[in-house]
């Protein structure tokens, strides 16, 4: 169960609303929105974590339903334990080996996810760990989990996430599936994403970025002759 499920789990499990929560938790209702429906997460372990477990917690005072604060506390945490500990490097090569499996360009996801494709290409070819991986990886997660695939991509991505076609009647449990595939500690082989020298060139033309190509260049170093 990922973070906002969790946290949808407990609202329904007291029946409050985010109003109430809100109140409560001393959070705004568009952060508490926001969380809700998995635009965004709070960091593990996080004062945000801790507000909303204890906002929680006074609310199932109110109620009189027995359930602790240090139970709902980590129970929080640990639906956002997996996202803090993601091996960068592991998420890079599978979401390399998802894109040439699959067939899906950096172009293409940057723009699903409204992201920036020169900043996506570099955090693809980059050994640096990006400062918002947990979010960049929910991202790229929901991404997939919402793509209408065909079947043959469909047969292809069951092979990488060992497992069968009935995950795509569930959306909830394809988004879990890909966030374990992401963040999973056993290495991957990825293949190249384009072998012949057609596909490995328009591969490269999808990542250039003329902006970037140009903010290297001194143009005051440039010399040009007149004859």
């Amino acid at each position: 169960m990922n973070f906002s499920e969790q946290l949808n789990h407990y609202i329904e499990f007291l029946n409050c609303t985010s109003k109430e929560l809100s109140n409560t938790s001393k959070l705004s209702e568009g952060t508490l929105s926001r969380y809700r429906n998995g635009m965004r997460i709070p960091k593990y372990q996080s004062t945000q974590i801790t507000d909303i477990a204890h906002g929680l917690f006074q609310i199932a005072q109110i109620k009189n339903i027995d359930i602790s604060e240090t139970e709902i506390t980590n129970k929080l945490n640990q639906s956002l334990g997996s996202s803090e500990a993601i091996d960068f490097e592991i998420f890079s090569a599978h979401l390399k080996q998802l894109m040439s499996t699959l067939n899906i360009t950096n172009k293409e996801i940057a723009a699903g996810i409204s992201y920036d494709p020169s900043t996506l290409s570099r955090i693809l070819h980059s050994n640096k760990r990006p400062a918002k991986l947990s979010k960049i990886v929910n991202l790229i997660t929901t991404y997939f989990s919402q793509i209408n695939y065909t079947e043959d991509q469909k047969s292809k991505l069951c092979e990488i996430l060992e497992t069968d076609k009935t995950i795509f009647n569930n959306s909830t449990n394809l988004h879990d599936n890909l966030f374990l595939y992401f963040s999973a500690k056993s290495e991957v082989t990825v293949p190249a994403p384009c072998s012949d020298f057609i596909g490995g060139f328009l591969q490269k033309l999808d990542d250039f970025n003329l902006e970037d190509y140009t903010r290297t260049i001194n143009f005051n170093d440039i010399k040009i002759h007149y004859r």
